[in-house]
Protein backbone atom coordinates (compact mmCIF):
# COMPACT_ATOMS: atom_id res chain seq x y z
CA UNK A 1 0.00 0.00 0.00
CA UNK A 2 3.27 2.73 0.10
CA UNK A 3 2.77 3.77 -3.19
CA UNK A 4 -0.88 5.32 -2.12
CA UNK A 5 0.62 7.10 1.11
CA UNK A 6 0.88 10.33 -1.07
CA UNK A 7 -2.50 9.77 -2.81
CA UNK A 8 -4.38 12.96 -1.50
CA UNK A 9 -7.69 11.39 -2.49
CA UNK A 10 -7.58 8.90 0.18
CA UNK A 11 -10.46 9.49 2.84
CA UNK A 12 -8.17 7.74 5.52
CA UNK A 13 -4.51 7.65 5.81
CA UNK A 14 -3.24 3.64 5.19
CA UNK A 15 -4.36 1.96 8.29
CA UNK A 16 -2.81 -0.82 10.10
CA UNK A 17 -4.22 -1.56 13.95
CA UNK A 18 -7.64 -3.13 13.94
CA UNK A 19 -9.09 -0.15 16.50
CA UNK A 20 -8.47 2.11 13.48
CA UNK A 21 -9.78 -0.66 10.52
CA UNK A 22 -12.62 -1.28 12.01
CA UNK A 23 -13.44 2.39 13.01
CA UNK A 24 -13.30 3.07 9.09
CA UNK A 25 -15.32 0.37 7.75
CA UNK A 26 -17.83 1.21 10.15
CA UNK A 27 -18.12 4.66 9.03
CA UNK A 28 -18.04 3.58 5.58
CA UNK A 29 -20.93 1.41 6.34
CA UNK A 30 -23.25 4.81 8.18
CA UNK A 31 -22.15 6.31 4.97
CA UNK A 32 -23.50 3.59 2.44
CA UNK A 33 -27.09 2.68 4.62
CA UNK A 34 -27.35 6.15 5.74
CA UNK A 35 -26.82 8.74 3.91
CA UNK A 36 -26.67 7.13 0.31
CA UNK A 37 -29.59 4.91 1.06
CA UNK A 38 -31.48 8.09 2.11
CA UNK A 39 -30.22 10.14 -1.04
CA UNK A 40 -31.50 6.97 -3.39
CA UNK A 41 -34.66 6.58 -1.57
CA UNK A 42 -35.40 10.43 -3.51
CA UNK A 43 -34.97 9.34 -6.64
CA UNK A 44 -36.03 5.46 -6.72
CA UNK A 45 -33.02 4.49 -7.46
CA UNK A 46 -31.44 0.73 -7.04
CA UNK A 47 -27.75 1.65 -7.13
CA UNK A 48 -25.20 4.22 -7.58
CA UNK A 49 -25.64 4.28 -11.47
CA UNK A 50 -29.66 4.97 -11.59
CA UNK A 51 -28.62 7.73 -8.80
CA UNK A 52 -25.98 9.39 -10.60
CA UNK A 53 -27.92 9.16 -13.77
CA UNK A 54 -30.67 10.97 -12.08
CA UNK A 55 -29.44 13.43 -9.66
CA UNK A 56 -27.85 16.87 -10.07
CA UNK A 57 -25.17 15.84 -7.79
CA UNK A 58 -23.61 12.60 -8.62
CA UNK A 59 -21.88 10.66 -6.33
CA UNK A 60 -18.07 9.27 -6.28
CA UNK A 61 -17.83 5.36 -5.67
CA UNK A 62 -15.96 4.61 -2.10
CA UNK A 63 -13.38 1.89 -2.91
CA UNK A 64 -11.86 -0.22 -0.02
CA UNK A 65 -8.60 -1.40 -0.72
CA UNK A 66 -7.20 -4.05 1.11
CA UNK A 67 -3.82 -5.58 1.79
CA UNK A 68 -3.15 -9.07 3.53
CA UNK A 69 -7.07 -9.62 3.21
CA UNK A 70 -6.49 -13.84 3.58
CA UNK A 71 -4.75 -12.42 7.19
CA UNK A 72 -7.64 -10.22 8.16
CA UNK A 73 -10.44 -12.34 6.77
CA UNK A 74 -9.22 -15.24 9.13
CA UNK A 75 -7.26 -14.04 11.83
CA UNK A 76 -8.79 -10.61 12.38
CA UNK A 77 -12.62 -12.38 13.04
CA UNK A 78 -14.36 -8.75 13.75
CA UNK A 79 -12.61 -7.45 10.04
CA UNK A 80 -13.18 -10.17 8.33
CA UNK A 81 -16.96 -10.11 9.75
CA UNK A 82 -16.84 -6.34 8.83
CA UNK A 83 -15.38 -6.93 5.30
CA UNK A 84 -17.97 -9.84 3.93
CA UNK A 85 -20.99 -7.54 5.18
CA UNK A 86 -19.59 -4.68 3.01
CA UNK A 87 -19.53 -7.30 0.30
CA UNK A 88 -23.18 -8.40 0.71
CA UNK A 89 -24.99 -5.03 1.10
CA UNK A 90 -23.36 -2.25 0.24
CA UNK A 91 -22.11 -2.84 -3.42
CA UNK A 92 -25.54 -1.11 -4.74
CA UNK A 93 -24.31 2.11 -2.74
CA UNK A 94 -21.36 2.21 -5.02
CA UNK A 95 -18.82 0.95 -2.17
CA UNK A 96 -16.43 -1.49 -4.01
CA UNK A 97 -13.68 -3.56 -2.05
CA UNK A 98 -10.10 -4.87 -3.51
CA UNK A 99 -9.17 -7.62 -1.63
Amino acid sequence: MAPFRSCDRLRYPILSSEPEILAALKEVHSEAVGKRAELFAKYDAENLQEYNQQADDPLPPIVVAVDEAAALLNVHKDIGGALRQHAWELRKFGVYQIL
